[in-house]
């Protein structure tokens, strides 16, 4: 689940610079997701112990915009 969205900032070309232009986008705020799920915590196949958990993650994004033959082009680095 989404708990809080990244917020996302752009930088560098212009609309007027047409075709060479490049645009880098970043994360100015990073984001946050939340996963719940349950797991057993018992050894023991037979008999078992169900227990709720949760795993929080911190989402970023960082890569280009370019317009390519008249196509918009988006790139994210990994």
């Amino acid at each position: 689940m989404l708990t809080s969205p990244p917020v996302i900032s752009i930088s560098g070309g212009s609309p007027s610079s047409g075709a060479d232009a490049i645009w880098r986008i970043a994360t100015a705020k990073s984001g946050k997701a939340t996963v719940t799920y349950e797991r057993n915590v018992s050894f023991d196949e037979v008999k078992q112990e169900w227990k709720a958990g949760s795993s929080d993650s911190s989402i970023y994004v960082r890569g280009d915009i370019s317009l390519q033959n008249g196509q918009l082009k988006v790139t994210v680095d990994k």
